[in-house]
């Protein structure tokens, strides 16, 4: 389906990601903890992380090295002291730097040690992609600076207000994130690190530092959304020759400048959510393009030379003034997706069916009456969105779409389902809510693939029994907040083996089938805003329900073992007249409700045994009522007898 792109899309790169990164082997850094023991004094002391504490870390090398009465410790601080010498850091307990806590527990700290108790190195993972983001850091930690190996940093999403001067000694970085930071100002060191390839500084306070950025020229991907820009720097165009991905959306951007055709090897242009009126004719020679995000502009128009972009195949157009689309448009011979969400379409060009790699298409909330006549050529065609239009009907020769997988023609004005919809047996998704559709064709079951069908909001007489008959149904929509609600639940239903969503809320309903049992795999029913007066007893066996929605109805008792259903997380119940358990009870939802009836059955529990003993003691002491009973059934006996007796004696007489 179409993805809207956004500001906090990031394209694949080539730099290795952090799993590649963690099966680095361990080399020995230029920046060391030195071990010093009695036994080496006077060694020459190794550069450290800089951090003056005193701290024990133990292997299970140095563990057995201190039980056999060597006095082994590893110093981590500017000067060690040889070994004989009193430290004077020894006996006091330091805090450590939190700056070091952190890149502990990033960085894999303890480091390991080898050689104890004569080793001079310390040995710590080799680690060129480090994450910090979302840190809660007002500073970044000076010990990061001494990992010069680092290819890929993430600082996002952190509180920094200012990028320090000692960024230089990251002299391997290629790929930076700042984003979603307080940046107001960077070191004009940036500039030194001529491996970056990759940085992001959108959602930042920040002046965009042309005189930094520029003479990075080796710069393939630039982010900068949201930073209140309002015109693109033609520098940039003169020296970033190999840019590849550039993001300048949610900006305040009237156009861009002409040298903005110079960037010959651009494949991706974020320009969406500004303010451009018109198409900007500098990118139409960018003959290696593939993504252009243009959507939430100011765009009327689109000009023919827009058939310029021969390599385009993501085109985003959605949220603009588009009153129609050029035949020029149709020459896109590559493109893919085709987004014109949100415009002011009337019709579309019949030369769209030229476009015979399109696989995604969403024409939604425009004013389209109908689709051109050949539309059924987009063989190819996966995902058709035409949400919120004014369609009459569905093209005859639909059956054609054969590799349809999402259809969307919802919110339209169509009165029926055109038969050949049948044979789209690659259909997963069919929404047609709030229509005028009135019955579903009979063969509706050779949609062997479809998973979701939504056909809410729409004029059925009765419940259309050809649905019950997709075994392959995951989930169904059939509110009718805006149709012809539905008096009855079929128990075919139960045919529907597969189905884990049912929402069959804003109906007429008054009771549920028993068949619903069968459905071992539903998770969530939705009954709500109907006119239920009970709830039959088979619910409380459906005990794999996770989400139950009966709000809204008629009942007055929830049943007292729908406890049993431990996998529910959802149980809403507010807006009935109940009585078991008080309607105050229920609106507090699932835990309120199963906390009352536990504490009920509690004290059923307690009431019951009470009266078990009491009459246990009752009838120990012969005044219960069991021993009346007993009584009574001697005399009963007793009566038995004397006319069996009778009985006897009057045949003897005879």
């Amino acid at each position: 389906m179409v993805q809207h792109l956004d500001t906090d899309r990031a394209p694949a790169t080539d730099f290795r990601s952090q799993e590649a990164f963690k099966s680095e082997p361990e080399v020995t850094c230029s920046t060391t903890l030195n071990v010093t023991s009695n036994a080496t004094s006077g060694e020459t002391p190794i550069p450290s992380l800089g951090i003056n504490i005193t701290n024990k870390i133990f292997t299970d090398a140095t563990a057995s090295a201190v039980q056999n009465g060597l006095a082994t410790t590893i110093v981590v601080g500017e000067n060690p002291e040889p070994a004989g010498v009193p430290n004077s850091s020894a006996n006091v307990k330091m805090p450590e730097n939190t700056g070091l806590l952190l890149l502990k527990e990033i960085l894999d700290m303890p480091v390991k040690c080898e050689g104890l108790p004569t080793a001079k190195y310390v040995q710590r993972p080799r680690k060129r992609f480090i994450d910090l983001g979302s840190k809660d850091l007002k500073e970044i930690p000076e010990e990061l600076f001494n990992f010069s190996e680092v290819e890929e940093l993430h600082l996002e999403h952190n509180s920094l207000t200012r990028l320090p001067g000692k960024i230089k000694s990251l002299v391997n970085l290629r790929v930076l994130y700042l984003n979603s930071n307080q940046l107001e100002k960077i070191s004009d060191t940036l500039s030194r690190l001529k491996s970056l390839r990759s940085i992001d500084l959108s959602h930042n306070p920040i002046s965009l530092p042309v005189d930094i950025l520029s003479q990075l020229v080796y710069l393939t991907e630039l982010r900068l959304y949201d930073i209140s820009l309002t015109e693109f720097p033609a520098d940039f165009c003169r020296t970033m020759l190999h840019m590849r991905v550039l993001g300048i959306s949610h900006n305040k951007l009237t156009g861009l400048p002409l040298e903005m055709n110079r960037l010959h090897v651009l494949e991706e242009l974020h320009i969406s959510n500004n303010e451009i009126k018109h198409f900007p004719l500098c990118i139409c020679t960018l003959s290696k393009l593939k993504i252009l995000d243009i959507e939430g502009n100011l765009l009327s128009r689109l000009p023919e030379h827009i058939a310029g972009l021969r390599s385009l195949r993501n085109l985003h157009l959605a949220y603009n003034k588009l009153t129609h689309l050029p035949e020029a448009i149709c020459l896109l011979e590559n493109l893919r997706l085709l987004d014109v969400s949100h415009n002011y379409l009337n019709v579309l060009p019949d030369s769209i069916q030229w476009m015979t790699k399109l696989r995604e298409f969403s024409a939604s909330n425009n004013r389209l009456l109908t689709l051109p006549h050949k539309f059924y050529k987009l063989e190819g065609l996966e995902v058709l969105l035409m949400r919120n239009n004014a369609l009459r009907a569905l093209p005859k020769r639909i059956s054609r779409l054969k590799n349809l997988k999402y259809l969307d023609g919802s919110g339209n004005r169509l009165v029926a389902l055109p038969v050949n919809i049948c044979a789209l047996t690659k259909l997963s998704i069919l929404a047609v809510d709030d229509n005028l559709i009135q019955n579903i064709p009979v063969h509706f079951y050779n949609l062997r693939s479809l998973k979701m069908l939504g056909i809410s909001g729409n004029q059925f007489s009765e419940f259309p029994l050809s649905v019950c008959a997709i075994p392959s149904l995951q989930r169904l929509y059939m509110g009718q907040d805006k149709g012809r609600p539905f008096t009855k639940l079929p128990e075919q239903i139960k045919f529907l083996e597969n189905l884990e969503e049912l929402y069959f809320d804003n109906n007429l309903l008054i009771g549920l089938p028993h068949s619903l049992r069968h459905l071992s795999k539903l998770k969530v029913l939705d009954v709500s805003n109907n006119r239920l007066s009970t709830l039959p007893p088979t619910l409380c066996e459906m005990t794999w329900l996770e989400r139950i929605r009966i709000h809204s109805n008629d009942l007055n008792k929830i049943p007292e073992d729908i406890d049993k259903i431990k996998s529910l997380k959802e149980l809403t119940a507010y807006g009935n007249s109940m009585n078991y358990p008080p309607q105050e009870v229920c609106d507090q939802g699932l835990k309120g409700i199963f906390g009352f009836i536990a504490n009920e059955k509690k004290l059923r529990f307690s009431a019951v045994k009470i009266q078990a003993w009491w009459r246990g003691t009752m009838v120990r002491k012969g005044l219960g009522p069991y021993n009346k009973g007993g009584k009574s059934k001697k005399g009963k006996k007793g009566k038995k007898g004397k006319k069996g007796s009778a009985k006897g004696k009057k045949g003897k007489r005879k």
